[in-house]
């Protein structure tokens, strides 16, 4: 057994990545351990050089990078995937995404403030609009909002929430493009589509199939998961109007298996090949 190595993932998600995280261990002849197992171990205990990080546990990973531990990916980057305000502010100058309004930061509970932003943002972005929670994964908490009744409704819910509002994008309704990238290259593409729903995820309903890249598609992807400094990660790409790519979330711990199967590749091979490349260091990203 490699002790070079090691997996981490959330014990509470085992029901959807301990199969992934078992598939990179095994590419890696390392051992596969739950995450919150890491805090119980002495700092002489963790002996172990490089790990895949399948959490979004900030806390423990920065534990690790404070003690040397190389994470892909690195926990800048999984906090910068993690809050999507943050995405797309980055991604907001390079990649092309939905237009973007972020609920401002209030400290008291101002109902005359909530309503004045959320006729703005009606203004801007008409209806219908969509609404996201910064914080999620699977298609979670996101809503399609049709009025301004539902949007008024929508702020008031979430107004102790960290939340964003988007332009609807209509010309790819229940459908996108995951694509896979690890290490600036990209693995595995597959088009989502859910008649029932505008949401595409599989978790949300969707169905995967394989796909060649639309032109720009796989392009964009990569310089997104270059700009958020990840060593691999799954990005979601809208159709625009003119079938042009609209990046619509990078995920840092994006699923693999549902693409292994659609597209008969083995992300965990390339996920185990770039980790095991030589001088592969980071210092961190943080913002």
């Amino acid at each position: 057994m490699n002790q070079q190595f090691l997996v981490l993932y959330n014990r509470s998600l085992e029901h959807l990545f301990g199969k992934q995280a078992r598939a990179v261990a095994k590419e890696l002849d390392c051992n596969c351990r739950y995450t919150d197992e890491i805090q119980f171990l002495q700092d002489a205990e963790i002996n172990f050089e490089k790990c895949v990080y399948f959490d979004k546990d900030v806390v423990t990973g920065l534990r690790l990078e404070t003690l040397g531990v190389r994470l892909y990916n690195n926990i800048g980057s999984i906090e910068l995937c993690d809050d999507k305000r943050r995405t797309c502010q980055l991604l907001l100058g390079d990649n092309v995404i939905p237009e973007t309004f972020y609920s401002p930061l209030l400290f008291s509970d101002d109902k005359t403030f909530r309503k004045d932003f959320a006729q703005k943002v009606a203004k801007k972005l008409g209806f219908p609009l969509v609404g996201k929670l910064a914080f999620g994964s699977l298609g979670e908490q996101v809503k399609l909002i049709h009025t301004e009744e539902e949007l008024n409704q929508c702020c008031e819910e979430w107004k102790n929430k960290p939340h964003l509002f988007q332009k609807y994008v209509s010309s790819s309704y229940g459908k996108d493009v995951r694509i896979y990238v690890v290490g600036n290259e990209v693995v595995g593409c597959m088009e989502r589509c859910n008649p029932n729903d505008f949401r595409s995820n599989i978790g949300a309903g969707g169905h995967g199939r394989k796909i060649d890249p639309p032109e720009g598609f796989a392009q964009q992807a990569i310089f997104a998961c270059s700009v958020l400094g990840l060593d691999f990660g799954g990005v979601d790409l809208l159709y625009g109007p003119n079938g042009e790519p609209i990046v619509c979330e990078v995920n840092s711990n994006a699923l693999f298996n549902e693409l292994n199967q659609v597209c008969s590749v083995q992300v965990e091979k390339h996920i185990a090949e770039l980790v095991m490349k030589p001088s592969q260091t980071f210092d961190g990203l943080f913002f």
